[in-house]
């Protein structure tokens, strides 16, 4: 069971009344680090279709997003991405401790956090310390570069590599013409397949359905958009891009391949095309009023330079913005129930995403 003590009190929990939730984002992005795309109303009712429930709270001020799995056998667990908020780890314990507390009244086998603290061995330290079990990567973010956007367009593009200047020129010298699409069904369609060929075993990619489901909440609620990058009419890459107040993100994105059915060597060539999709992606965010770019996924900083490593590749790319990788610390799991959460890590966690993979062709969280 989570300890008392934590400095904030079980009082300070509330749920959020109808007229809160229909405003979530607006309460997101009070928080001091500016809110979170995975803490939003969007992203929630994107999970609500995967067999989530989700419950919108308040820890005194600060809005928390919690999506509530239930596990065959043990019970509901409860997942807080990208929090709870906070810079620092005095300010993410606080609230880690009462929200584990009311999990558990509310009969959650174990609390998963996944706040966006920095690697330090101090937090690692920390939470074992507390008995909290490392959950490893939630959300795919959790080594990522991300961009400063919070200059004018030129010192923007400035901050870039040569080479990543040199190929948004080529680009343009080249005839890619990158669009600003809407979410139709014949887009989602392209999208995905474009998304489907690039992940191809080397990361998973959720259904057909899910993805078109989520273009279009973002779309219509105006947090996303999905761009077509194209020499005359044959797209070449894809990207759909997501924003919530001043953050923006690369949620997906694909491109041709080389050869059909191999998504380890893109068909691009050497026009500039991804550069070229990037750039108006960046332009988007920041017409969109964003000072902060987050471009979701890379390998660690200590593996960004092994060519062996799965995601060298996109990392290389990525680092052409901005060579500096952020490591998150990941997610962590505070049990509240013991025998449950002991069975939970030592492999049901493990044979619950095996089995719905393989029965239901979906993940399990």
């Amino acid at each position: 069971m989570p300890q008392r003590g934590s400095g904030l009190e079980l009082s300070a929990v509330r749920s959020a009344d109808v007229s809160e939730i229909a405003r979530w984002d607006e309460f997101v992005v009070a928080a001091r680090d500016g809110g979170d795309v995975w803490r939003g109303l969007d992203n929630a009712k994107a999970k609500e279709t995967l067999g989530y429930s989700i419950r919108y709270l308040f820890v005194g001020d600060d809005a928390v997003t919690v999506h509530v799995k239930d596990v065959p056998l043990l019970g509901p667990i409860w997942i807080v991405p990208s929090g709870p908020s906070g810079a620092t780890l005095d300010e993410v314990l606080p609230k880690a401790k009462v929200l584990a507390t009311y999990a558990a009244e509310q009969g959650a086998f174990a609390l998963r956090i996944d706040p966006r603290l920095k690697v330090d061995d101090a937090v690692k330290s920390r939470f074992q310390a507390e008995g909290y079990v490392p959950a490893g990567m939630f959300t795919p973010n959790q080594y990522t570069v991300v961009l400063d956007l919070s200059g004018t367009e030129e010192e923007v593009l400035a901050g870039f590599s040569k080479n990543a200047r040199r190929a948004i020129k080529r680009a343009q010298r080249d005839g890619v013409v990158v669009e600003r699409v809407p979410s139709t069904d014949a887009n989602c369609d392209t999208m995905y397949d474009m998304l489907a060929a690039t992940g191809n075993g080397r990361f998973g990619v959720r259904s057909r359905e899910y993805c078109r489901f989520v273009y279009r909440r973002y779309a219509e609620s105006g947090n996303g958009q999905m761009f077509f990058a194209k020499i005359g009419d044959e797209v070449l890459a894809c990207s759909f891009e997501v924003k919530i107040g001043t953050k923006s993100l690369g949620l997906q994105g694909g491109s041709i391949r080389k050869t059909s059915g191999d998504a380890s060597v893109n068909g691009l060539g050497s026009h500039g095309t991804g550069h070229a999709l990037q750039w108006e992606v960046i332009r988007w965010a920041m017409e969109a009023g964003a000072t902060e770019y987050d471009m979701c996924g890379t390998p660690p900083s200590a593996e960004a330079d092994n060519p062996d490593n799965y995601f060298y590749g996109i990392g290389k790319f990525k680092r052409t913005f901005n060579k500096e990788v952020t490591d998150y610390t990941g997610a962590y799991d505070i049990p509240l129930n013991g025998w449950k959460t002991r069975l939970w890590h030592g492999g049901m966690e493990r044979e619950c995403k095996r089995l719905s993979m393989l029965v239901r062709r979906r993940h399990f969280l």
